[in-house]
């Protein structure tokens, strides 16, 4: 919340511009607005005398309008209209949905609301159905997309809130978000449809990259003891898991390469297609009439067989894609263009080389079937290359593309990483194309072709071709300048190595500028990812570079002057090749002297004016000048604002009046009002302490951005004077009725006056409200005004019923709380039946004898352990009854027939049983061999009563806010009259659903009640103390309306409107009519008394208007005055540019001239340079430059990148290679692990410290700071320190655990069939149809419009008991989705879509960072701080527990909200401590439970109880509750702004029991206080009467020397200076003045004494006396010296105090708790689930089953990337008999395959040199990295040089010197060592080789002014620069805003970028940023002890740092 006196002030502004602050709100409904559009348009039949009817909307305003509240009750908003309808024009339709976010500001006089913005609704994150019919939803709803003719959102992007969302102020986290720094997908975009196909490399490129970081991450999470990707000789425990999780990993990626490939192949399917169709109607249009129809099948077949082809491939795409990413993931570390090259060529031949293949098959036979006369082959045409060229059409950039192709949240866009060259791409597709397309065979029935992929060929192909395919080197990041119109701009990059801002960018060295005519952009890239955030933009200017030559071309000859056949380009309109004559011109190549001009033009001859000194051909020429004459008849009027009077100047006059002195308009002529000076954009920024009003608050506080705009001084024209703002004004007087006492309106008899729970005797007494009771639901609000006589703490008690509000001077206060809810207990009979009963059987010998069949047969056995035979049987034949499991008993109600038949000898085995008895029901076996016995029994229910105990929800009406009072505090400091607004609400129902006592028509009693006094609110449970201030009793305020009418217009003819007013090229045209009146004034649109006259005359013949108005000031001069510093005061108009030798006039010298260097077309000068300095001059003459007929300067040849301006300096960048490696935006490696490198290519991840690496024969390693070594035959242990050989056989590890042969990597063998065939329409479909399991068994359904899978209408994605079987492409809806799955042996599966089951949601866990413990990071960076170590500073409680969520940033005024998670086991009372600085408030499971005081809560606590109730959830687990705290750090009274200044904390406890009792202590003190009396007497002598004197103003007094007769003045008494003022009396005389000091008082007299005698003889003040005399008329000044009274008195002071007592509870939780993860379910806008039909066909050719087979392209990848050497491979295969395909059998023919070494090195990975100890013998340590020691025997390397291993006697080693100096010798200062001459220079970093380096001095070049800011004071402001570094700056311009800054000296040796900033009092929000220039090293040029920055030369590197590139 904000501090009271920053809410007084915002409320001051809003009076002041008669509207309210911005506030956040929502449209509420949808019908209002439609009745609006019903309504009739005027009140009255006479629209002229009627008030209109306008569009309007009903509104919710956040925070203060409860989200259910009926849109009935809520205020009506104004939208903002695009025209004003005064002429008749339609005022249009504003549609804003319901749920639309939009900012409203209220009319501080009518109180009406408008719609000022409309804030951007996008990705719908509120409930899209509603329960209310009101209830805000969201203004998105996706499912009515294409139904109801909406249209989806653009920004609606899968399903993520990539975009955000539509919560004001808050951008959830997205999944880019989340990932913008980890190795993953580094939050990029790509743009791969841009037509469909654009970037589909591009996309590939980017996907190939992520499954590279995908499967790297997987693996380093599966690293383990046991697992099987780090210990290569373990067993595989985690082999299945890995599986798994790769899998999953390379899932997405997979899909988005399917996608981008399936993309263009569709579009190639088309176009093949077209192609067979067109060559197959030629071939039988030549054919007889009657063969045409057996043709035309024919071409349907053709046609048929091809869409086939593609789509089998298409549809086997994401298993080959998978296949061929398993090939090269572990290939590469880094994706490179010969990478990508490789893999998308292999890919795309291998599959188009089958494909053309099956499409040639099949129309060979067409061919045979037509005759040998007709060739279909060679009328077609080469089908492969057709494809390849349609391909290559698809992906190929065209003009027009966009250059942005991908984006970073972080960064920005991007330029193309990868730059492929897509020829060479699809040359290198077609041969490989052309090996498969020959080795395909094409089946008779294409439908049971299987594609073949190779993944082998491509590994082998892309190692071959692209080397290692290793980590780069970590170290700075590049610059790369791309985008703009030019090229050429190259720099490098130097970052900051000061200790505070290390690793960020403080410049860019321009190593070379480039030529461009529009700026490009900068780019900045880590490719390890450890940099991020800065922001860079290029600045142009002239540099001496070469430019494009493209103006003409033409063939010249040595010795001649001609040019023949020139060719001009295009040039400007209006201007002929003859118009070019006497232009310089300038030859590509130096074959033309300087100065050369064309003097003559001869047919297709160009002649100039110097000889050739070479031949050439075509050469290519640019004219260098001069600039084509300025259009004439345009006159520029230069006009700027001066403040603080806000006035216009119009050529440096103030308020001008366009009527003389050349000024007059002329009609038929054009007038420029220039309005490009900043001072027409001024904005207002209100001061550094409470008044300041900043952007980016939350809707508390002033939105600026709408002052902003009313700031700005539009120039306009109108016929009446001062414009719109010439308006008449009345007033109107709004006295609104007051509310009726509530009670009056009830009767006697109403509840809620006599029931105990009813109203209470406050509420009876202060209740009102503005309806009859009782009342209807609704919102009221009403405004009452209190005069506050003493600051201080105000306390509001209020009641109501049911809800109300307090807002104080706009600012809301609180509410009352809800009526509580409480549950009631109930008790209710519950009566249950049991109808089991128990079955008695007598004699049965053991328990198995017994066998239940059926639950209406048992059978029995005499003897069951020979096994069950049958001897008898029970059987149910009648009756409702069943037997239980074990047929021990009988369920059944009512007659139960049962028969009891036996067949038993019993001399065997005995009987069966004896009897069975059921109740009182007996069945006997009696002794004969066999009998029946059926009978009855009936089955009664044994009842059981219980109670059962119910709870309901209730409400407690006794605790309810009619009842209990509120109290809320506020403070206020300021005296005088302030505003009251309360409202009250009328409900209908409770929050829990629980009606409220109501009538019939849902009505019931209402009020508020509130009274205001003084002092703090009472402790809970007293009453208030203090007599009532204002109560709701009082009337209500009375306003006053100011009614605006009879406006002036604006005048618009002819006029034109150009930019925004202070900005470049903006102002005002005006093109003056033949009609135009004689009179115009111009004014400015949004301030009044801003304007003068305009006179219009006819036209006159033009005059010589040029070179008019310029004004230079001279700045500085030397000695002899000859000028060496000017600055332009204003560009004056009709200056030529390249003018030179300009003639001056004006000043104190003589002889200064100018040259003009650059100026606009109108020749407003923008560049102007001194030519001769002149003599005799001063600082601060003014001068004019003169036309002359001057000579022309000739400009660079060019514009360049001349700066880079470093807007954002990010962090986390490498000064300099630091022995990481990495790549692809990620550290693969940090310096501290070692990496192998396999022998077949693989590389393993990193090993870290004390991991162990298992070498074999071919395999490399490179240990920390080490040289690669690789293993061999030869390999000794000594060759790596603390490795192990192990030679013995190397035993193959287990395979048998993973299941080979099946689907692993998504491959199943399913194919796609055509569904236009309607085959298989006639499979027999599964009894268990529809299949559908979540995540299980289900179809995914990903529409055609998801950006990452565009292929086709819609893609269905197959899966089948946790397997995936395929992707149906749908191009048309027509189409069924299905797939076919081949079974040898066995019928086909056919997989067909069921019906929709569900939307896909993602889960997305927000893990929100914790906030900082503020004390800690106090002490850290300011032990001294205030608060932790004064008396009256932080308690130990809030130092203890106080945590923010910043310790850089103070976050004034800004509600900060953090969630925490408690859990609370035992129910019970529990209480909160809090303190705050300043302001803090918990919110409990929901429920706001209060806030701290603002000042005081920094070491007083508050405490809030709370009972809670445990919950469980479904597993018996206590559900955590939620915990909200929210502090408000407010701005400090003095300004001063920071952090450091101004901590902020929030402290929170949460302990078990009751809350302390809080007693409040009063103390009573004596002190002496002093008043002082500032008034003194005048004694006035000779006063006729006391009215003869009157109070005129506050510093002049009247007399007359007879007021009887009617008062006028004979004398005055005027104060001239000092601090005094008259007092006025009641009666308008004085005799008092007031004021302190020396007052300087005139007394003038006019009188004449015969008439009414004299005003008076003298008066007197003090000692001093003015004495009239005797004359009639004088004047006499004296100076009084005015002492103030002083006296002192004993005043009793009483302060009150509380001390807590009690309170000592269990810690349950803390603010140090972390916060409470957030989980969210987002809804995707592209993907639902549906279920599956199973068919299965009717054909069926075997009684096989499916036998797996170990294949190449499948399994043989996986196990490799899994770990397995081929050793483990063929031992698998050979042990397990597994079928092999002929690829794998290929490999086990070759006896050399497989072969199990029986040697291996085991090596440990060392610890990082400077943890592990020394470098090995012949190493030094530098940075991190051991390097090879180059110095001789005796000595070491340190600091980059060798030095002695000891020194001799007397001396000592300096380090810095790198010499052995005597002991006494001073060292040079941090940094810097002495040279052979003794000066101490700069150490050079050594860390990086030196031919990639070089030394540069970094300089302040300039100083950009990005924000002018305001109220500076030009002449005593000054410019900081810290560090300085010996640099210094002025303000070079300034108009109360800092206009330019000016670099005077560039100081030297910076090592980061200096902040810049003006020393000033008054100024306010200039915002300076500076620009670095690097130089050279140079010690002539710098002096000694400058600090030398080194750079990692980027641009020129060639040494071990530059990326390879292996062609």
């Amino acid at each position: 919340m904000d501090t009271q006196l920053k809410r007084y002030a915002r409320k001051l502004v809003e009076e002041q511009l008669g509207q309210s602050r911005l506030q956040l709100a929502q449209i509420a409904d949808d019908i209002s607005w439609v009745k609006t559009q019903q309504d009739k348009k005027f009140s009255e039949p006479e629209p002229y005398a009627a008030k209109p009817f306008l569009t309007r909307f009903k509104i919710l305003i956040c925070g203060v309008h409860p989200a259910d509240a009926n849109p009935v009750s809520l205020p009506w908003a104004y939208p903002p209209f695009s025209t004003s309808g005064l002429r008749g024009e339609s005022l249009g339709l504003p549609i804003l949905p319901r749920g639309t976010f939009v900012y409203v500001s209220r009319d501080t006089q009518t109180g009406e609301y408008f719609i000022e913005r409309i804030a951007p609704n996008v990705s719908p994150d509120l409930p899209l159905v509603s329960g209310s019919p009101y209830g805000a939803v969201s203004g998105a709803d996706p499912r009515s997309a294409g139904t109801d003719g909406s249209p989806i959102s653009d920004t609606q992007v899968g399903n993520s809130r990539v975009l955000g969302n539509e919560i004001f102020a808050f951008n959830g986290p997205s999944l880019a978000d989340m990932l913008q720094n980890s190795p993953r997908e580094e939050a990029k975009w790509q743009f791969p449809t841009l037509d469909g196909a654009k970037n589909t490399v591009g996309g590939m490129s980017a996907a190939i990259e992520n499954s590279i970081k995908d499967v790297e991450r997987i693996k380093k999470g599966l690293i383990g003891d046991n697992s099987a990707l780090r210990q290569s000789l373990e067993t595989l425990d985690n082999a299945e898991k890995s599986v798994e999780a790769i899998s999953s990993a390379l899932k997405k990626q997979v899909k988005l390469i399917s996608g981008y490939i399936n993309t263009i192949m569709k579009k190639a399917q088309k176009k093949v297609l077209r192609m067979i169709n067109q060559m197959m109607n030629k071939i039988t249009a030549a054919g007889p009439l009657s063969g045409k129809f057996a043709s035309n099948q024919l071409i349907n077949k053709a046609i048929k067989v091809a869409s086939c082809s593609f789509n089998l491939a298409i549809s086997e795409m994401p298993n080959m894609v998978g296949q061929g990413l398993m090939g090269i993931i572990n290939k590469a570390v880094n994706t490179t263009n010969c990478l990508i090259e490789n893999f998308v060529s292999n890919f795309v031949g291998q599959i188009t080389g089958q494909l053309s293949a099956l499409i040639e098959g099949a129309m060979g036979s067409i061919s045979n079937v037509l005759g040998g006369a007709t060739d279909v082959l060679g009328s077609i045409g080469d089908v492969l290359g057709s494809i390849m060229d349609f391909l290559n059409c698809e992906v190929s950039p065209k003009a027009g593309d966009p250059v942005v192709k991908e984006w970073n949240l972080l960064d920005g866009g991007a330029p193309v990483k990868i730059s492929l060259n897509v020829d060479d791409i699809f040359k290198k597709a077609k041969k490989v194309g052309e090996i498969f397309k020959e080795t395909t065979k094409v089946p008779p029935n294409i439908n049971k072709y299987k594609f073949k992929f190779d993944p082998s060929q491509i590994a082998e192909e892309t190692m071959k071709e692209c080397g290692d395919m290793g980590p780069d080197q970590c170290g700075p990041p590049s610059i790369t300048f791309w985008g703009g119109e030019g090229k050429g701009a190259k720099g490098n990059p130097v970052i900051s190595t000061a200790e505070e801002n290390f690793g960020q960018l403080m410049g860019v060295d321009v190593v070379e500028s480039g030529n461009y005519t529009e700026p490009p952009y900068v780019h900045v890239s880590d490719e390890c990812g450890g940099g991020r955030g800065a922001v860079l933009e290029a600045i142009l200017g002239p540099v001496e570079v070469n430019p494009t030559v493209e103006d003409f071309t033409g063939n010249v000859g040595s010795g001649g002057n001609v040019v023949n056949n020139f060719n001009f380009a295009p040039l400007v309109d209006g201007l002929e090749p003859s118009d070019l004559i006497g232009m310089e011109v300038t030859a590509e190549t130096d074959i033309l002297p300087e100065g050369t001009v064309i003097t003559a033009i001869e047919g297709d001859t160009l002649v100039l004016s110097n000889e050739f000194t070479e031949d050439g051909n075509n050469v290519q020429f640019r004219i260098v000048g001069p600039t084509p004459p300025v259009v004439v008849g345009v006159t520029t009027f230069d006009v700027s604002v001066k403040y603080p009077e806000s006035k216009f100047v119009v050529d440096n006059r103030l308020q001008r009046n366009l009527c003389s002195d050349g000024y007059t308009l002329e009609r038929g002529k054009t007038y420029n009002f220039d309005q490009s000076s900043p001072s027409n954009g001024f904005v207002l920024k209100v001061g550094t302490d409470e008044l300041e009003l900043v952007k980016g608050e939350d809707i508390y506080d002033i939105d600026t951005k709408w002052y902003d705009e009313v700031r700005v001084h539009p120039l306009r024209f109108s016929t009446k004077e001062d414009g719109i703002h010439n308006c008449d004004v009345s007033t109107a007087i709004d006295d609104p009725d007051e509310w009726p006492l509530a009670k009056d309106g009830l009767p006697a008899d109403a509840w809620v006056l006599t029931d105990p729970v009813g109203w209470s005797e406050f509420l009876k007494t202060y209740g009102r409200y503005p309806e009859s009771q009782p009342a209807s639901p609704g919102l009221y609000e009403g405004n009452w005004e209190v005069d506050i006589k003493e600051p201080g703490t105000y306390t509001f008690e209020m009641q109501a019923d049911n809800r109300g509000t307090i807002t104080f001077d706009g600012i809301y206060i609180g509410a009352t709380d809800p009526i509580p809810s409480v549950e009631i207990e109930s008790t209710i009979p519950t009566e249950s039946r049991n109808s089991n009963h128990n079955i008695t059987i007598d004699g049965l010998k053991r328990p198995d004898d017994l066998l239940r069949v059926t639950d209406k047969y048992l059978e029995f056995d005499d003897n069951s352990q020979d096994g069950f035979d049958r001897n008898a049987s029970f059987t149910i034949t009648g009756g409702d009854a069943s037997f239980s499991d074990d047929g021990r008993s009988i369920t059944g109600t009512g007659p139960i027939k049962l028969k009891y038949e036996w067949l038993d000898n019993r001399k065997i085995s005995g009987k069966a049983l004896q009897s069975i008895t059921i109740a009182d029901i007996t069945w006997i076996q009696t002794d004969e061999i066999s009998g029946t016995v059926e009978q009855t029994v009936n089955l009664v229910d044994t009842v059981t009563t219980t109670d059962l105990v119910t709870y309901e929800q209730g409400i407690d009406l006794k605790n309810g806010p009619h009842r209990v009072s509120k109290f809320l505090e506020v403070e206020v400091i300021r005296t005088g009259m302030h505003v009251i607004t309360a409202s009250i609400e009328n409900a209908a129902a409770h929050k829990t659903g629980v009606s409220l006592k109501s009538d019939d028509n849902n009505r019931n009693p209402a009020a508020l009640a509130w009274v205001m006094r003084k002092g703090f609110a009472p402790p809970k449970g007293t009453s208030p103390s203090g007599e009532p201030i204002r109560t709701s009793n009082d009337p209500f305020i009375t306003t006053t309306e100011t009614l605006i009418s009879n406006c002036g217009v604006e005048y618009t003819d002819g006029v034109t409107v150009i930019g925004e007013p202070g900005k470049p090229g903006a102002g005002t045209s005006i093109v003056v009519q033949g009609n135009a009146p004689s009179t115009l004034y111009y004014y400015c649109e949004n301030h009044p008394k801003m304007g003068g006259k305009i006179c219009i005359i006819d036209g006159i013949e033009p005059e010589d208007m040029s070179c008019r108005n310029a004004e230079v000031e001279v700045t500085d001069v030397n000695e002899n005055g000859s000028v060496i510093a000017i600055r332009l005061l204003n560009a004056g108009t009709g200056y030529a540019e390249g003018t030179t030798n300009l003639l001056t006039k004006g000043g104190n010298g003589t002889s200064l001239t100018f040259d003009i260097v650059n100026s606009t077309q109108q020749g407003n000068i923008n560049g102007i340079s001194v030519s001769n300095g002149g003599k005799g001059y001063a600082v601060g003459d003014k001068i004019t430059p003169i036309c002359n007929f001057g000579g022309k300067i000739t400009p660079k040849t060019g514009t360049g990148v001349v700066e880079v301006l470093v807007r954002e300096t990010g962090w986390g960048y490498k000064p300099w290679p630091n022995g990481d490696l990495g790549g692809m935006e990620r550290t693969w490696a940090d310096r501290c692990q070692s990496i192998v490198h396999r022998a077949n290519g693989d590389w393993d991840t990193p090993y870290s410290y004390g991991e162990v690496a298992t070498l074999y024969i071919g395999d490399c390693i490179r240990l920390p700071a080490e040289k690669e070594v690789c293993i061999d035959r030869q390999f000794t242990e000594d060759m790596i320190p603390g490795s192990t050989v192990v030679r013995e056989e190397i035993l193959p590890r287990d395979m048998t655990d993973i299941e080979w042969g099946g689907g692993i990597g998504g491959g199943t063998g399913a194919e796609f069939v055509d569904a236009a065939t309607r085959a298989y329409e006639n499979a027999i479909p599964d009894p268990n149809n529809p299949y559908y399991e979540k995540g299980v068994t289900y179809a995914e359904r990903i529409d055609g419009t998801d950006p990452d899978y565009p292929a086709g209408t819609a893609q269905w994605w197959f899966y089948w008991e946790g397997q995936y079987k395929g992707t149906f492409i749908q191009d048309t809806l027509s189409q069924i989705p299905q797939l076919i799955e081949s079974r040898e042996g066995l019928s086909d599966l056919v997989y067909r879509v069921a019906g929709y089951n569900e939307n896909v949601y993602s889960e997305v866990t927000i893990d929100l960072d914790e906030w900082y413990h503020v004390a800690s990071e106090l002490r850290k960076q300011d032990p001294e701080a205030w608060v932790i170590n004064a008396d009256q500073g932080w308690s130990p409680f809030l130092q203890n527990y106080g945590v923010f969520p910043s310790v850089t940033d103070e976050l004034g005024n800004i509600p900060q909200t953090g969630t925490w998670s408690a859990l609370i086991e035992e129910s019970g009372n529990y209480y909160f401590e809090v303190q705050a600085d300043n302001q803090g408030s918990i919110t409990f499971d929901g429920t706001f439970l209060g806030s701290t005081t603002v000042f005081k809560s920094h070491n007083d606590s508050t405490f809030f109880e709370v009972s809670v109730e445990v919950n469980y959830d479904g597993n018996g687990n206590p559900i955590p509750h939620t915990i909200e705290g929210t502090i408000l750090n407010a701005f400090q009274p003095d300004g001063r702004k920071g952090w450091n200044y101004n901590p902020g904390a929030l402290a929170w406890v949460l302990r078990k029991g009751d809350k302390p009792d809080r007693r409040q202590i009063t103390e009573i003190s004596t002190v002496l206080r002093e008043t002082r009396n500032q008034d003194h007497t005048i004694v006035f002598q000779g006063l006729k009467q006391p009215t003869d004197v009157r109070w005129a103003t506050a510093t002049l007094l009247e007399f007359d020397d007879d007021s009887v007769g009617g008062f006028d003045v004979n004398a005055e008494l005027q104060i001239l200076s000092g601090e005094a003022v008259f007092v006025k009396n009641d009666d308008g005389t004085c005799s008092t003045i007031r004021g302190t000091g020396d007052i300087t008082i005139k007394y003038k007299w006019r009188d004449n004494p015969r008439i009414s005698g004299q005003v008076l003889d003298f008066l007197t003040i003090e000692d001093t006396t003015w004495d009239q005399g005797d004359s009639y008329s004088g004047e006499i000044i004296e100076i009084v010296t005015l002492v103030d009274l002083v006296t002192t008195e004993n005043v009793e002071v009483t302060s009150q105090s509380f001390v807590t007592v009690g309170g000592e509870g269990e810690v349950i939780a803390s603010s140090l708790n972390p916060f409470r993860n957030e989980l969210e379910l987002v809804e995707s806008a592209t993907r639902t689930l549906f279920g599956i039909n199973l068919f299965t066909s009717e054909d069926f050719d075997g009684d096989g089953t499916d036998e797996p087979i170990f294949t190449c392209d499948r399994d043989y990848n996986y196990a490799k990337l899994l770990g397995f050497s081929d050793c483990d491979i063929r031992h698998f295969l050979e042990t397990s008999g597994m079928a092999v395909d002929q690829c794998m059998q290929d490999k086990l023919d070759d006896e050399d395959w497989g072969v199990c070494d029986d040697m291996r090195v085991l090596v440990t990975a060392p610890d990082c040199p400077e943890k592990g100890g020394e470098c090995p013998p012949g190493y030094y340590f530098d940075n991190g990295v051991c390097r090879p020691d180059p110095c001789p025997p005796g000595e070491h390397m340190e600091n980059g040089v060798c030095v002695p291993d000891g020194c001799p006697p007397g001396k000592r080693w300096d380090s810095q010197q790198n010499k052995c100096v005597p002991i006494d010798d001073g060292p040079c200062p941090p940094g810097y060592k002495r040279n052979d001459e003794g000066k101490c220079i700069p150490i050079v970093p050594t860390t990086c080789p030196p031919s990639d380096t070089y030394r540069v001095i970094a300089c302040l070049e300039s100083i950009i002014v990005v924000n002018p800011g305001f109220g500076y004071n030009c002449c005593d402001d000054t410019v900081v620069i810290e560090p300085a570094n010996g640099a210094e700056a002025i303000i070079e311009e300034c108009d109360g805003g800092i206009l330019s800054v000016r670099v005077t000296k560039c100081g030297a040796g910076f090592r980061e970028l200096p902040s810049v900033y003006i020393n000033t009092q008054t100024g306010l929000n200039a915002f300076l940023i500076p620009v670095m220039k690097f130089h050279k090293e140079n010690f002539d040029e710098f002096p000694e002890g400058t600090t030398i920055t080194q750079v990692i030369d980027c641009v020129g590197n060639t040494g071990p740092n530059a990326r390879r590139s292996v062609t």
